[in-house]
């Protein structure tokens, strides 16, 4: 919650810049429920965003479910590491690094 709240008040700070929310899951179940998951996740950070301020318009909700992992799904470290939520500038891009 303290990252989202940085972010959020980056957000009120510069008042053109929109984000794209990225759900992902491990590779564990089958595809339908990954991206419904990962949606889920994605739905959760734009309410909270929403909820302290943060106009719906500049947030993009993306569901990949298991693609794109950033570490093995052969072990329960790397299965936690691809269960996440990133954050990725739309405009105003410096970087197209995401926050994690």
């Amino acid at each position: 919650q303290a990252l989202l709240d940085q972010v959020a008040q980056h957000l009120r700070q510069t008042p053109t810049l929109e984000i794209e929310i990225r759900g992902f899951t491990d590779s564990l179940g089958d595809r339908r429920d990954n991206l419904r998951l990962s949606g889920r996740r994605c739905g959760v950070v734009r309410d909270y965003l929403v909820r302290i301020g943060i106009e719906d318009w500049r947030l993009t909700l993306e569901a990949f479910a298991e693609d794109e992992p950033v570490a093995s799904n052969s072990t329960r470290e790397g299965r936690r590491m691809n269960r996440r939520v990133e954050l990725a500038p739309l405009s105003h891009r410096h970087s197209d690094d995401p926050i994690r």
